[in-house]
């Protein structure tokens, strides 16, 4: 009896809007409103299926074997941990040996998952079956994105899931995940997803390729009040 009636809640204000993320402080308002349950969308699920016979997962296999000609498996994890990051649940698959593997493993995923990515196959080498499974099961929208890093990229729908081919070199891969399937995950969540960006000038000459757009890696040096882009090898 120490506030007025309705000086922090009217009855029908609009609490939160649709589509929002709640965080602790709209929890506290939906609570001090009356509102003790509402819908809520579910995180989209994101399957990573990894490939290639010279691929080692040291957490299943150990680094005992890394024989020559083998590859610890970098890209399935990093890949799932960024999805993570943007909101996805994530299920990772044991690694893909053969094209019937990769086959299974997708008509496996899309069966529960919101998106699936494939992690490599998707050059032009011999066992790269990626590009081949995925117009076989479904439709193959393009392979190949004027992007580098991430140019091998590929898109498809098996099954009305969005399927990525993801380049196998690890930064390849992290750039074309941030360019493809983050819009992918406004999509399905309905969330914008917030980019920081600040302005610098470059510390060195940074070449370009006409008709690709390149995504540049750098170390930003604060001198004074400016920001300097020291382009990374």
């Amino acid at each position: 009896n120490v506030r007025l009636v309705g000086e922090d809640v009217v009855e029908r204000d609009l609490l939160v809007p649709a589509g929002y993320r709640l965080g602790s402080l709209e929890m506290a308002l939906l609570i001090a409103g009356g509102v003790t349950s509402l819908p809520v969308r579910r995180k989209p699920l994101l399957v990573v299926i990894p490939t290639g016979r010279e691929i080692v997962d040291i957490f299943t296999e150990g680094v005992g074997q890394l024989a020559k000609g083998r590859l610890i498996d970098i890209d399935s994890y990093t890949i799932a941990s960024l999805a993570e990051d943007l909101g996805f649940t994530v299920s990772r698959r044991p690694v893909a040996l053969t094209r019937d593997d990769v086959r299974q493993r997708l008509t496996e995923a899309v069966g529960e998952a919101d998106v699936v990515c494939i992690i490599a196959g998707s050059s032009a080498g011999s066992e790269d079956y990626t590009e081949s499974v995925i117009a076989e099961e479904g439709t193959l929208i393009f392979h190949g994105i004027s992007l580098m890093p991430g140019k091998p990229a590929m898109l498809g729908i098996v099954r009305e899931k969005p399927v990525l081919g993801m380049p196998g070199y690890p930064v390849s891969a992290v750039i074309a995940f941030r360019s493809l399937v983050k819009p992918i995950y406004e999509k399905l969540s309905g969330q914008s997803v917030p980019r920081r960006s600040v302005t610098c000038l470059p510390a060195a000459k940074i070449p370009s390729r006409m008709g690709m757009a390149e995504a540049v890696r750098v170390n930003l040096i604060n001198v004074g009040r400016r920001f300097y882009a020291l382009p990374l090898p």
